[in-house]
């Protein structure tokens, strides 16, 4: 059984790859997109919501902030 995903896996890597070509000289930057790149996959927008509100609140130990070593 699969899981639901908002974004097809060739789709997320080739992203992944112009994330790493753009945002190579910030790194800060890099992880905070490829995270938001991954919740975005698994949970679609509002999980991307979720997750940007989990940070600007400093939720540092809820939903996907936590599961993404955020």
């Amino acid at each position: 059984m699969s899981e639901e995903r908002f974004i097809g896996v060739g789709v997320e890597r080739e992203v992944k790859k112009l994330l790493e070509q753009e945002l190579s000289t910030n790194p800060k930057a890099l992880s905070l997109a490829q995270q938001i790149l991954e919740v975005y996959a698994r949970e679609g927008r509002k999980g991307v919501v979720r997750f940007v509100r989990n940070l600007v609140e400093g939720e540092t130990g809820a939903g996907s902030a936590e599961e993404l070593g955020g």
